[in-house]
């Protein structure tokens, strides 16, 4: 569903598309991961000072990597951001130690829906680390929603422990929650429900 909502906001800009088409420019690579100069631990990390791999609205030509300054970047008819709400600290992997979880937000500021984006990093010798991208995980027509992040350490199917709990949006006048699960690899989407009416 949400992939078809992002195909029915392409519809909505097609003028803004068309925009973007002819300015566009080649994907870049995503950057490999960076020394991060006196930073020991993961909340050392300047994340509004960074740079993301995104596929946010490329569909319709938008860059697949952006750097942020000062938690925003805007380019080809788009905002991408990051603010300080938007970063969790948190065991997301329940090794015992501290991961970021950090959002981006992107939209167009023509009244179109904003999708979010979520990262998990660590610090390992010196260098951030992509743990997993979780791509679309909301949509908001409503600019003051902030996806609100929490470890999620219930055991998954396969016996490990860990994972993602993601609150946010009004969906039919409820907030939702999607949740993911850490396989040991990466984090598999689990379930989606109401906040008010949690699964057993």
């Amino acid at each position: 569903m949400l992939n078809t909502n992002r195909l029915m906001a392409g519809l909505v800009m097609i003028v803004t598309a068309s925009v973007i088409a002819c300015s566009a420019q080649p994907a870049k690579p995503a950057p490999p991961p960076q020394p991060m100069p006196g930073q020991t631990t993961i909340r050392d990390v300047d994340f509004k000072n960074f740079t993301y791999q995104t596929e946010c609205y490329h569909h319709i030509g938008a860059p697949s990597v952006v750097t942020l300054k000062n938690g925003e970047w805007s380019g080809y008819a788009l905002r991408f951001s990051v603010d300080k709400e938007s970063i969790s600290y948190g065991d997301f992997e329940h090794t015992g130690s501290v991961q970021a979880a950090v959002i981006l937000a992107c939209n167009t500021g023509l009244g179109v829906r904003t999708y979010f984006d979520i990262y998990l990093f660590d610090i390992q010798q010196g260098r951030v680390r992509l743990i997993d991208r979780l791509e679309d995980v909301f949509s908001s027509a409503d600019y003051t929603d902030i996806p609100i992040i929490v470890p999620n350490s219930r055991r998954g199917p396969q016996g490990i422990f860990g994972g993602v709990i993601v609150t946010c949006c009004n969906y039919g006048g409820e907030k939702m929650v999607s949740e993911f699960e850490w396989n040991g690899q990466h984090f598999d989407r689990a379930r989606f429900y109401p906040a008010a009416h949690p699964p057993n």
